[in-house]
């Protein structure tokens, strides 16, 4: 799920729709096609939809539907920078940074284990990536030198990554269980913000606790 422009926009893998919907759900309309669109994300400062899928890293212009390939590899976990001029996208147990003027990788995270779901923030001045895993752990990665710091593990298998808009904290998923992740003052999570519709705000989450957070700056709801 993505947002641009007042519009949120959702991808189905197996047909490979990129479909603008309303805040319950209804399809309003077709943006394109990606071949098995997987992460979607998308870019204020281009006005692009970003998606993972059979061809690689994607851009999809959501008005004329066209669709133009980044980088070919098995993406996933795709996240915008706070300004929306760089795109951070897991491939390989890698995640890596693009600048989307040039499509150029000006970042890679070093190898993660099981590496899935990320979201970029800025962590009291220092921008940095989250990254959970397939694992049950949760890394905080700096975009400045790939530092790779575990602050939560022995979770049971994680995979989304996803930005709570309505009070600016990070949900990862750890199979049948959330875990929420809020920052200290004067930090926040740099990704595209997706509103939370109608029908998702009745979904009650349950918040169990991975393991041994280990630093205190991350608190665990």
């Amino acid at each position: 799920m993505a947002a641009l422009n007042g519009s949120i926009y959702v991808a189905d893998q197996g047909g490979g729709a990129i479909s603008r919907i309303d805040g319950y759900g209804n399809v309003l309309g077709l943006a394109g096609y990606v071949g098995g669109a997987t992460g979607l994300t998308a870019s204020t400062a281009t006005g692009l939809l970003y998606a993972s899928g059979s061809a690689g890293l994607v851009s999809l212009n959501p008005t004329t539907g066209a669709v133009s390939v980044l980088a070919t590899g098995g993406f996933d976990g795709l996240s915008v920078s706070a300004d929306g001029t760089e795109l951070f996208a897991e491939d390989n147990q890698h995640v890596y940074g693009y600048t989307l003027s040039t499509n150029a990788v000006v970042f890679d995270s070093g190898f993660i284990a099981g590496a899935d779901g990320a979201l970029v923030a800025n962590l009291a001045g220092t921008p940095v990536l989250f990254v959970n895993t397939n694992y049950g752990d949760i890394y905080e990665v700096a975009l400045s030198d790939s530092t790779q710091t575990l602050i939560a593990d022995s979770g049971s298998r994680g995979d989304i990554a996803a930005l709570d808009t309505s009070n600016n904290t990070a949900i990862f998923s750890q199979s049948n269980t959330l875990v929420r992740l809020s920052l200290p003052a004067g930090s926040s999570f740099g990704v595209t913000a997706v509103p939370e519709p109608a029908s998702l705000a009745l979904f009650g989450i349950g918040l169990f606790g991975i393991a041994r957070l280990r630093r205190a700056r991350v608190n665990k709801a």
